[in-house]
């Protein structure tokens, strides 16, 4: 299986490399210029409040200045699509995982989509509901579904991970193939930042280890989880092959999944009788 590249112990590293892999599930290499990309417009808007004297630039980091932009971000794909597939991945892993606990006979890949082609018709979502549509994104999505899903055994927790720094973007258009940043955005940072340092601080210690103990157990199921017939051919609702793991080095607590049952519309929908 493949491993999350980051240095032992560096929960915020491990973090990065995987909403890196959101924009290419199946390559980090693919996301390179991306990451060249935002990379370099951090640093030249902490440059710009900071002055440049304050900083020892190594020719890497000249390279990576040279490829940022001072006022946008590039983005591999829209965002929407992004966040669409990413999210329906998730779900379809642990609906999944809640039906072989509590209808095992039911437990597929398959059974979960149809759950989401409801789903996604209720005013919650409103999003793409075709099985063409769900299907496509759980193929390409798989392997970083764990991640995804463990936002949903923490949510609150999650949700502090999501606004550790202020936010970066003045907009988003998810027609562009650029998002404005947020000029002062080093600004309120450094105004800031015994508050960030705090939070981080706390995210590497607490937060993220849990996270990530909650994804590895999802990846761990899935990885073990075979519907009806497909243990014989081999076919785990997770690749072992692509799914994306956590390396050695870094402690994680003890964790277990809630895998509550299905409501009665969420049994309706999976065509149960």
């Amino acid at each position: 299986m493949p491993s999350l590249p980051a240095p032992p112990g560096e929960f915020h590293a491990l973090f990065r490399a995987v909403f890196r892999l959101y924009q290419s599930p199946s390559s980090l290499e693919a996301t390179a210029e991306v990451e060249k990309g935002t990379y370099g417009y951090a640093a030249i808007s902490l440059i710009s409040h900071v002055g440049v004297e304050n900083f020892k630039f190594t020719q890497e980091d000249f390279e990576y200045v040279a490829a940022g932009q001072a006022d946008r971000i590039p983005l591999a794909l829209k965002l929407k699509d992004m966040n669409y597939g990413v999210i329906t991945a998730g779900h379809v892993l642990v609906y999944t995982l809640r039906l072989a606990r509590h209808m095992p006979r039911l437990a597929s890949a398959a059974t979960a989509m149809r759950i989401l082609e409801w789903r996604y018709t209720t005013p919650e979502y409103k999003w793409p509901a075709s099985p063409t549509s769900i299907k496509t994104a759980w193929r390409k999505y798989r392997p970083v579904a764990p991640f995804i899903g463990a936002a949903s055994f923490m949510p609150e927790e999650y949700a502090t991970l999501m606004h550790i720094f202020p936010q970066a973007f003045d907009a988003t258009n998810e027609e562009a193939t650029y998002i404005a940043a947020d000029k002062n955005f080093a600004a309120k940072i450094l105004a800031d930042k015994d508050g960030v340092g705090a939070r981080l601080g706390h995210a590497n210690e607490v937060t993220l280890p849990r996270y990530f103990a909650y994804a590895e157990a999802l990846r761990r199921a899935g990885e073990a989880h075979f519907s009806t017939g497909q243990d014989v051919h081999g076919n785990s609702l997770l690749d072992p092959e692509t799914s994306w793991s956590v390396p050695d080095g870094f402690p994680m607590p003890a964790v277990t999944l809630d895998l509550s049952p299905l409501s009665d519309a969420e049994i309706k929908a999976a065509g149960v009788k």
